[in-house]
């Protein structure tokens, strides 16, 4: 079967002359979830559709601030609610890979043809599933907080060069189990605009 959704949502927004503020409530109902299957007998792994219905809620908060014309202030944060059907018919467990809080926060600067970037993102810890186990078990990833950073110097009207560093502090995590992350990651280029 394919999946089905039924999702509601709901904000209210201030803005000012340099502030914006939103915050966002919203519940979701998700009926035959696709998930990943495995056999231990077998050792074959495949997707099937979960008995019952998934529930999520949370509040997602943003906010943008412009203090002065090259500087640019933008944060976020997401509280979750995620469940999932267990084992035993009508129980609901906590869903997996999907954090309870997340983050972000990032300032952006510009004079002249300079530009300089910083952006922080948190996720917290998380429940996933380790199949290299017998039986299966739920496992806990832990929190990890990363740093980005982009510098631009533009040398003509449309042509900027520009420096990025992602993963800055070089954080050691997972997004799943068993599958290994970047590392501290480099990047230069020139970026060429056509056009209006």
């Amino acid at each position: 079967h394919p999946e089905r959704n039924q999702s509601i949502e709901g904000g209210i927004a201030w803005r000012s002359g340099f502030l914006d503020i939103d915050v966002t409530a919203f519940r979701a109902r998700l009926k035959h979830e696709i998930v990943s299957t495995y056999d231990g007998n077998t050792g074959l792994s495949g997707v099937a559709n979960a008995a019952g219905r998934s529930r999520r809620h949370g509040i997602e908060v943003t906010a943008e601030a412009r203090p002065t014309d090259s500087l640019r202030l933008s944060a976020g944060y997401v509280w979750l609610n995620s469940r999932e059907p267990g084992a035993m018919p009508g129980t609901l467990i906590r869903e997996v890979r999907r954090p309870r809080h997340s983050a972000s926060a990032s300032a952006d600067w510009t004079a002249g043809p300079a530009s300089v970037g910083i952006g922080l993102a948190y996720v917290g810890p998380r429940i996933d599933t380790d199949f290299d186990l017998f039986p299966a078990a739920r496992v806990r990833l832990d929190d990890y907080l990363l740093a980005n950073l982009k510098l631009g110097w533009r040398i003509l009207p449309d042509v900027e060069a520009f420096g990025r560093v992602e993963n800055l502090g070089g954080a050691r995590y997972q997004d799943v189990v068993g599958y290994a992350t970047r590392g501290r990651t480099f990047h230069a280029g020139l970026k060429v605009r056509f056009g209006d």
